[in-house]
């Protein structure tokens, strides 16, 4: 085994240095940085986090890594890792990464500088097989549950056939007179999310293949993306029958969507669980596909324990415990009889509504039909994209045929000089919930226009600049950043800061750069983006006569010309990119 002096021979460094880059201290030069991580890598050197005495006790701890706490399933597992482990004198240190790569990573290291003897893990990253190894590496024993890690010689195993387990319950479903099924899944780079639609495939195949309905989604996150993906079948797929989920979370998430748009045919929503999760006597007939998650959590920890004291290192190996029986029997339901909310009458059968384009007014259109099922109201909702929502609002169009209109913010003194919007203070008392909804600086910043109430604010913007933390983290870099600069990379707090760093991760300026642009810029952000460079520079332009000093609009141009350059950071390909399309790794 490699140890710190053939690192610094084969650096030609001293034992002080390689441990100065080891420890991350700022005050080594780039180019000997490069020659210690070089001849670390070289070698497969790994620091010894613990002395090997240390190590050959045993501390009574075990880790427990878990992506949350609030799916059944997880919590589960837990349970009956928690069971052995107490049964066996071993306390446990319960990590919850939250489905986050990063976090996970942080929480193994930390793993590797505590006394823990073995870790049952549920992994968010199973590609990063270095980390696993390496902790493994420091001697701590690991079990993997439910998400295998790819390519690791000798991990450890344990899962239920949850393959099984949804061919099972779609098989069933068909038999049942069931013709169009949907599969709501995670992440199909978890082996088991990958597992139950391969489950789901062969089902369907089994029995007609396209001609039932194949519909396979997988998605991220938790129930609210599990809603979002129930919203959009609600209305795409209006024959749907049934949805099978992977875990609890998903399936509240589809039966929230179920139940706000009153569906007269619902469909049936199946879940892989453990225990029983209660949907309330208003919602749809919903069922469990039951497993033994208790038992895998058991069955996992066992496995630990017999390795941490038998020293073992040999083996690895995968352990699928048999799927649960599942057969499909229909239940009646009942729907809630109380009448629900009741609305003021209005004289208007009909509300046409003007909208911007975006997530909001999807959703409206969406939901509009919820709105007339409890009114009595039809509604109708155009939108336009932002840059023709002025002329059809306050500009020469105007927005006299509709009742509702979406407005920028900067736009609303100019609409209530023109008479284009009505105050709404008769239609609300100072008693009125709206005027306990929004804070007071809200509605006088965003809605309020010489003391009378026009708009109610509806939609909150937020810019958000994201960066590369592990470049970002990187020591040569962050040196190298400083010898060309002079001060420290951190993340950007001015406009200038950012077209600094921004010009360093491009390649074409430093050759050094991990990536090839140091930036990313669309066609939606152009003007936003400008608009706040001025806002830096003290320049408003929805001041009058804002420009109307030679400084100010010399000014304006400089900082036109400092945005314009930055799009020779990024990707030519970037810039009729959305917002959603920059943001997406």
């Amino acid at each position: 085994m490699p140890t710190i002096k053939d690192v610094a021979r084969l650096a030609g460094v001293s034992l002080g240095t390689v441990s100065n880059v080891i420890n991350g201290y700022k005050s080594v030069k780039s180019d000997i940085v490069k020659r210690v991580e070089t001849a670390i890598k070289d070698l497969g050197y790994q620091p010894n986090l613990k002395a090997q005495s240390m190590r050959n006790s045993k501390s009574g701890y075990i880790g427990v890594l878990l992506p949350n706490i609030t799916d059944n399933i997880y919590i589960r597992i837990y349970n009956g890792v928690e069971r052995i482990a107490s049964k066996n004198g071993y306390i446990i240190a319960l990590h919850i990464s939250n489905g986050s790569p990063e976090t996970e990573e942080n929480l193994l290291s930390r793993m590797r500088q505590q006394r823990i003897d073995g870790a049952v893990i549920i992994t968010c990253m199973p590609d990063k097989t270095d980390v696993f190894e390496q902790l493994a590496g420091s001697g701590i024993k690991l079990v993997f549950v439910r998400r295998m890690p790819r390519n690791m010689k000798g991990a450890v195993f344990f899962g239920i056939d949850e393959k099984q387990a949804v061919y099972d319950a779609a098989s069933n479903l068909v038999k049942a007179g069931f013709s169009k099924i949907a599969l709501l899944s995670g992440r199909v780079e978890y082996s088991n999310e990958k597992d139950c639609v391969q489950g789901y495939k062969e089902a369907m195949a089994a029995v007609g293949g396209r001609s039932r309905g194949k519909i396979v989604e997988s998605i991220s996150g938790g129930k609210e993306n599990a809603f979002r993906s129930a919203v959009r079948w609600i209305h795409e797929e209006t024959d749907l029958q049934a949805i099978i989920t992977t875990c609890p979370e998903y399936a509240m998430g589809v039966l929230s969507a179920v139940e706000i748009f009153r569906m007269e045919k619902p469909p049936l929503i199946l879940s892989l669980d453990n225990n029983n999760w209660g949907p309330a006597a208003s919602t749809p007939e919903s069922i469990r596909i039951f497993q033994l998650y208790d038992r895998l959590g058991e069955e996992a920890a066992k496995k630990l324990l017999t390795m941490i004291k038998s020293a073992d290192r040999s083996g690895g190996g995968k352990t699928l415990l048999p799927a649960e029986p599942f057969t499909y029997s229909a239940r009646p339901f009942a729907r809630d009889s109380g009448q629900g909310n009741t609305f003021p009458a209005f004289r208007k059968t009909c509300l046409r509504i003007l909208m911007l384009e975006n997530t909001s007014s999807a959703a409206g259109k969406l939901m509009k039909q919820v709105f007339t099922k409890e009114t009595g109201i039809e509604v109708e909702i155009d939108t336009l994209p932002y840059e023709l929502m002025f002329e059809h609002t306050i500009g020469p169009s105007g927005a006299g045929k509709y009742d509702l209109i979406q407005i920028n913010i900067p736009w609303l003194n100019e609409a209530v000089k023109r008479d284009i919007i009505i105050p709404l203070n008769s239609m609300f008392s100072k008693n009125s919930h709206i005027f306990s909804v929004f804070p007071d600086e809200i509605l006088t910043q965003h809605g309020i226009v010489g003391g009378k109430l026009y708009a109610i604010p509806f939609l909150v913007g937020v810019q958000m600049l994201f960066y590369r933390k592990d470049i970002f983290k990187n020591l040569r870099l962050r040196r190298l950043y400083y010898e060309k600069n002079k001060v420290p990379l951190e993340v950007p707090a001015t406009w200038k800061e950012y077209d600094r760093i921004a010009q360093f991760f491009t390649g074409k300026y430093n050759g050094e750069s991990p990536v090839a642009y140091g930036t990313t810029l669309g066609r939606v952000n152009g003007i936003y983006y400008y608009v706040l460079r001025l806002w830096e520079a003290g320049i408003s332009l929805f001041k009058d006569n804002c420009l109307n000093s030679p400084k100010r609009f010399r000014a304006a141009v400089d900082v036109l010309g400092q945005y314009y350059r930055v799009f020779d950071f990024a990707a030519p390909a970037a810039r009729p990119w959305t917002q959603a399309e920059q943001a997406d790794p």
